[in-house]
């Protein structure tokens, strides 16, 4: 009896041992737990970069944030940003999806050197080939055309990009997602390996920025990354020339802005996310109409909308169906300004 009882308490632990492991830890080596490993990258190079960087070990925090707003105003001198740009799209987790935001700011100064008094020969050559035959043959009319191209070329050449600046952010459901969507971001690349880990185990930085980040500077240019993790929002700023002294200070003032976003509860930041509701679950005239239940205070930062994979246009409150198919999966994902997202996929039914 006492041997049984013995065999009892070691399978119990063994099961104990077992149920306590790791979500994909079914084979030696590190695998991603929360975040969906790319089909383009190389598991054994992600295992070796975790491992140098010791990422087992890096602070996680059971905290949950949103984003905090991101603008060029918080540069400490937003006018040098003389062209800007914003998108939007969605980072896919294991078992949700949440918002991403890219903002692109570039500094255009005017250009020292004379502008062209000519064409380059072999733009000239091409853009006359596109005229019909015809015309080719018309003196008159093809220095006209060229003039006008030649106006447009000069004005192309009157500012040069003196400084370039993009900054991605977005949320995770954890501290650990977060961490391993950067660990990604760092890993896949066209750098070998080695090199890889060489340049960023020297810049690695525990609570410089975030929780964990790297501070990574070109040696072969003037271009600089900050990339870190802050709780379960991710940031990844990059500048080249003029804009590069502006990295520093501002990835510190975002880092800041993410600390003042009040500390959620996973239940509060689930029900905080955008809801979509459909109408009705046919459509006529090729049109799917759906309304959208915000919270208070809330704003809709972006809406996409995918018809059997493929992205369509929409408008406010309507997705334009394809024609020619009576049944399809239809997805509408809603990306709010602290970046929180919410996805609705039904099969819709087209009344012809």
């Amino acid at each position: 009896m006492k041997a049984k009882h013995m065999i009892i308490i070691k399978v119990a632990a063994l099961a104990a041992v077992l149920f306590s492991l790791p979500v994909h830890s079914s084979e030696k080596g590190f695998r991603l737990q929360a975040y969906e490993m790319p089909a383009e990258l190389d598991n054994s190079r992600l295992e070796k970069v975790a491992e140098a960087f010791d990422f087992e070990n890096w602070p996680k925090t059971e905290v949950l944030r949103v984003a905090p707003h991101i603008s060029k105003a918080l540069l400490s001198n937003p006018q040098l940003i003389t062209r800007e740009s914003s998108s939007y799209s969605q980072v896919s987790f294991a078992q949700a999806i949440f918002g991403k935001r890219h903002l692109s700011w570039g500094n255009l100064e005017e250009s020292r050197d004379p502008l062209p008094n000519k064409l380059p020969d072999d733009y000239r050559s091409k853009l006359v080939r596109k005229l019909p035959k015809d015309r080719q043959s018309d003196p008159r009319f093809v220095n006209e055309y060229l003039n006008e191209h030649l106006k447009k070329y000069q004005n192309s050449k009157r500012h040069i990009l003196a400084g370039e600046m993009s900054v991605d952010i977005s949320l995770a459901p954890s501290s650990r997602a977060a961490q391993e969507y950067l660990l990604v971001n760092i890993t896949d690349n066209m750098l070998p390996t080695e090199a890889l880990i060489n340049t960023y185990t020297s810049s690695l930085k525990m609570n410089g920025f975030g929780d964990v980040g790297f501070h990574v500077k070109s040696r072969a240019s003037d271009a600089v990354r900050i990339i870190f993790v802050r709780d379960n929002v991710f940031v990844d700023v990059f500048a080249r020339g003029s804009l590069v002294k502006e990295v520093s200070d501002f990835a510190v003032v975002i880092d800041r802005l993410v600390l003042s976003q009040p500390p959620l509860t996973r239940e509060q930041l689930e029900k905080r996310k955008p809801l979509v509701l459909l109408k009705s679950a046919s459509s006529t005239k090729d049109v799917l109409s759906y309304s959208v239940s915000l919270g208070i205070g809330r704003a809709m930062a972006s809406v996409m909308a995918f018809v059997d994979g493929n992205s369509v246009p929409t408008e406010e409150g309507k997705v334009r169906l394809p024609s020619g198919s009576e049944k399809m999966k239809v997805q509408i994902i809603l990306i709010t300004d602290d970046l929180l997202a919410g996805s609705f996929v039904r099969e819709a039914l087209v009344n012809k």
